[in-house]
């Protein structure tokens, strides 16, 4: 199965790891220095206690144009990096392409309509570039 994951953070680094050696075709799509060490490393899990998982075999590449058409795609993004992603998510899917979306950075609105201790609490999103409301 050819898989791509983007965004390698802690969710999506996750992941794409255990998808690689599990023996899945894994694409990893990211950017800068990480995809850079990707690109020379692999992906390392580090579990609680102490035990490491390295997945060397697994592609990692800038854009989703490269990655190709997938089987399934897990969109592991932080909320406010989606947009600058979307309009090339499309070089990934082919007739039968499966979407997976994990919440990887809560909106602001997260807790509207809810009742209880949160009620009416708005979240904050920490953006590389400042705060995001």
């Amino acid at each position: 199965m050819r898989i791509a994951v983007i965004g390698a953070g802690a969710i999506g680094g996750m992941l794409a790891v255990r998808l690689a050696l599990s023996g899945q075709m894994v694409t990893v799509v990211e950017k800068g220095a990480h995809l850079e060490a990707i690109g020379r490393n692999g992906l390392k899990l580090v579990h609680n206690d102490g035990v490491e998982e390295i997945a060397k075999d697994l592609r990692s590449v800038a854009n989703c144009i490269d990655a190709g058409l997938q089987d399934l795609v897990f969109l592991a993004l932080k909320a406010y990096d989606i947009a600058a992603v979307a309009p090339q998510m499309r070089a990934l899917f082919g007739e039968d392409t499966m979407v997976v979306t994990i919440q990887n950075g809560l909106p602001w609105w997260y807790f509207q309509n809810f009742s209880g201790p949160h009620a009416g609490y708005r979240l904050k999103t920490a953006d590389p570039n400042g705060v995001i409301e």
